[in-house]
Parts: C-alpha cells; sequence; structure tokens
C-alpha cells in the first residue's frame, strides 16, 4: 500500500500581483514656530512661491517671509520684528513706525526704527535702519518675549513727532487713532509724554497733531 506524499494545497485560481502604489505626496507644509521662513524652509523658491500666491505667508523680500497668522497677533508680530533685527542691535529698543506695527499690525514698514545714538547701514529685507537718538524714560519702554519697544503711547507721540509730510505719506493719522482706541488712553497721556520732549523741533507740531487730528488734512 503506497501513502501519497503530503502536498500543499495550492489556490484554485491565480492571483493576480500586488501592485505597488507608492504613497500620496506630503502636502506643503510649514516647519515649526519659525517667526521667519525662507525658501529652504518650505522644499525651495517654487514651494514659497506658491504660499505666497495662498495668501499663507507675506513676503519681505524675494527671500524672507512670514506667516499671515504670525502678522495678525501681536506676540506673532513681536517675534517676527526680534528674529528681523541684526544680532549686534537685537538688545535695542525698536519705536517709530516698527513699534507701530508691533503693536497695530498693517503692512511690514518701510524703515526699521530704533531708539541709537549710533549709525547702522546694515539694511533689514532691503529695508534700512533709522535710528532715533532720543531720551526715553523706562515707563516709556517695554517688551514682548525678547523684543523691546516703545509703549504704545510712547509710540503714538513717536509718530506724531514725525516731520508732517511722512505723517501725510504714511497715514499715521488713523495709526494714532488706533492706538490710543485698541490699547484705551487718550491725548493727555502722550501730552505728559511730549512734556519731557520740548527739546524736539517738532514737539509743538506734534502736541497740534495728537490734539486735532485736522491739523494735517
Amino acid at each position: 500500500m503506497t501513502t501519497d506524499m503530503y502536498q500543499p494545497m495550492l489556490p484554485l485560481w491565480d492571483e493576480p500581483p500586488t501592485e505597488r502604489s507608492d504613497p500620496p505626496a506630503a502636502p506643503l507644509s510649514l516647519p515649526g514656530p519659525l517667526p521667519i521662513i525662507t525658501a529652504e524652509h518650505v522644499t525651495g523658491p517654487l514651494g514659497m512661491h506658491m504660499l505666497i500666491d495662498l495668501g499663507i505667508l507675506i513676503p519681505l523680500d524675494d527671500a524672507h517671509a512670514y506667516r499671515r497668522d504670525d502678522g495678525e497677533s501681536l506676540y506673532g508680530r513681536a517675534a517676527i520684528t526680534a528674529a528681523a533685527l541684526p544680532k549686534r542691535i537685537t538688545a535695542m529698543t525698536v519705536c517709530g513706525a516698527t513699534a507701530a506695527w508691533v503693536w497695530h499690525g498693517g503692512d511690514f514698514p518701510a524703515t526699521v526704527d530704533i531708539l541709537s545714538s549710533s549709525h547702522h547701514r546694515t539694511r533689514v529685507f532691503g529695508r534700512p535702519i533709522r535710528t532715533r537718538a532720543r531720551r526715553v524714560p523706562a515707563d516709556q519702554i517695554t517688551s514682548i518675549g525678547t523684543l523691546s519697544l516703545t509703549t504704545p503711547e510712547r509710540t503714538a507721540c513717536d509718530l506724531a513727532l514725525s516731520p508732517i509730510e511722512e505723517i501725510r505719506a504714511h497715514s499715521w493719522q488713523p495709526v494714532i487713532a488706533e492706538l490710543m482706541k485698541q490699547y484705551d488712553f487718550g491725548a493727555q497721556p502722550c501730552l505728559d509724554i511730549l512734556d519731557g520732549c520740548s527739546y524736539l523741533h517738532t514737539a509743538k507740531q506734534a502736541r497740534d497733531v495728537l490734539t486735532d487730528f485736522a491739523c494735517i488734512a
């Protein structure tokens, strides 16, 4: 008597070979909490321009940008400004148009304004550093994260102290009004600050601007 050797059971039909499917391309994503984004962070210039076109990034120049969401928050704007400053001036206080952008938002300013008696040739994303050699008391300076900046009241004063042509060109009038509204102060705190700035040749003009916005119309 013979015994058939065991044979493994074979399928009754041919199974098609398993097809290899490549994983879908990962969606274009931003890195972690970097205030300033470069093309290296988003798969190159094409990815960066795509995110700018989609309104996710706001360009600072041809190679740098920041998130729109960051630009719409106080702490985001402070982080962007702190990251933008050259290392040798990171400890300095921003003022004027730069402080106004941090407090109020809008378009990133055309100049980077700092309190300093030194001249700085370095440019920040193509923008000149504009220094203000002003004596600003400590109680008119505050900080957000690592950024030192003038208080909203002092910032409003600095805008009002600008040349009248600059006030008109940059529409500082509504920005001053928005600072007052957003941070809940009136003209009087600013006038008190200006009492200590009488040595500045635009001090009288600033008082007029703060008490009668019609004077620059």
